[in-house]
Parts: C-alpha cells; structure tokens; sequence
C-alpha cells in the first residue's frame, strides 16, 4: 500500500533539496551540497512514483529559471546530469524527457547544450544497464558540481603496462575492455569477449572478474568506501582466437599471462 501523506511531504523535500542545491534557497545549518544530493538521491530510490516529480521539476527549473545568481542554471543542469544517472522515469514521461533533452543538446545556441548531452547519455545508459547502484562519493559530488565530468582512472595491463582512460560516472566496464582491447590491437568485438576487467586487492590476495555491464564508477566507490587499496587490471579468460605478433603491448601481456 503507498504511504501518500509521506510521498507528499517527500516531494517537498525533494523540491526544497532541489532549490538548495541550485542555490535558490539556503542550506540547512550545517547542511552541505552534497548532502542535498543524497536526500534526493534516497528519496527517489524509496519513492519510485517520485522520479517523475523531480524530472518535472527540474525541467522547469532549466527552461525557465529566473533567478538573479549566475551559478543556479548551471547547478541545476549538473543536477540533471546526477539523477539521470540513478534513475529513469515512468513510460509515459519517457518520451517527453527524452525529447527535452535530445532538443536541449542539439542547439549549440542554448547555453548549457553540452551539459544537456552529457544529461542525455546518461539517460541512455541508465535504461540500458539500470543506473548507478551506489551512493557517489563526496569526491564526485564536489567535482560534478565544480563541472568536471571526467575522472582519470588509471588501468593495468599484464605485463605492467598502465593507460589512464577519462572514465565517466556512467562508463561501463565494457567499455573500458573495448578501449584496452584497441591498445593491444585487439579489433574484432568477438575477440574482446575473451578478455575482462577485473580488481585486485593484493594486501588480500584477491582478484574478482567485473560483469561488462557493471559502472566502474560503482566499483571504484565501493571499494574506496571501504578503504581498499585495488588496482584495475585487464586479463584474459579465454583464449580461443590464436596469438598474434603484431603489437608489442599484446605480446607483453599475453606472454606475462601464460609465463
């Protein structure tokens, strides 16, 4: 049974938390940014009908927003890149705010066109592979407010061969295979199936294989969370497809696996 007196009194948090975080409305003593962004991001997660609210409330906010401080447009586009991120929306707002931000993105003359693409990919991404899991750390939170969408995570091939990739909050760990894979050569998308991220704590002796459609951004959190001291190491599990000669970090690491 939904508790509709307590979606009514979380749908005017979530709009004042809205208002903070853009600045529209001060903080609570003490209250921070990021804590805004975590009342929302929980109270969406626990009142599911709640999403479309927000989504509504945000597209408001972005379209006509008439606020004297300079800084509230900008926070509430960085906002949207947050939620759509977490979350989707019912199948008959889906449309709609598809549309808003597909429009918003192709017009280089709007403002914030960029950071409305970044919106829209996420949205993607987030139908496809169901959102981010974890609560972002106060590190992402700080950084997507400040404008930096890119984190440069730094990855391991066998053989000890390192390639820093601008990962972000949405990356999945396929796409970081498909990215090593083109540092060994390793064109063919058949050919990549054999290879997969994986983390190793090694103050643990501990390895565990990544699933291709988990964020890296989750794990990345999850471990850090926990004060894990991990690297990201690319590794072969499979080996149907022969060797080849034809590159030299592919060499290094399939001759570092086999040795």
């Amino acid at each position: 049974m939904i508790d509709y007196a307590s979606m009514i009194n979380y749908d005017k948090l979530q709009y004042c938390g809205i208002m903070r975080y853009m600045g529209d409305e001060n903080l609570k003593r003490g209250q921070t940014l990021t804590d805004c962004i975590y009342e929302l991001l929980m109270i969406c997660h626990q009142y599911q009908p709640l999403r479309d609210e927000v989504y509504c409330q945000i597209i408001r906010q972005t379209t006509n927003n008439k606020s004297s401080r300079a800084s509230t447009s900008i926070r509430g586009w960085r906002l949207f890149s947050i939620l759509t991120a977490y979350f989707d929306c019912s199948p008959v707002l889906r449309p709609y705010l598809f549309k808003y931000l597909a429009d918003m993105a192709s017009d280089p003359r709007r403002a914030y066109h960029g950071t409305a693409f970044i919106c829209l990919q996420n949205l993607v991404k987030t139908f496809k592979y169901g959102g981010r899991q974890f609560l972002l750390s106060g590190s992402e939170i700080e950084a997507i407010t400040m404008g930096k969408t890119l984190k440069r995570q730094l990855y391991h091939l066998p053989g000890g061969h390192r390639k820093v990739i601008n990962t972000r909050s949405v990356t999945v760990v396929e796409e970081i295979i498909q990215q090593l894979c083109q540092e060994l050569n390793v064109r063919s998308a058949a050919e990549q199936q054999e290879f997969c991220l994986c983390y190793i704590l090694e103050s643990e002796d501990k390895i565990k294989m990544l699933a291709n459609d988990e964020y890296v951004m989750d794990v990345c959190t999850e471990l850090e969370h926990n004060q894990k001291q991990y690297f990201l190491l690319l590794k072969r599990t499979v080996w149907i497809h022969p060797l080849r000669l034809d590159n030299a970090h592919y060499i290094d690491a399939m001759f570092f696996q086999i040795d």
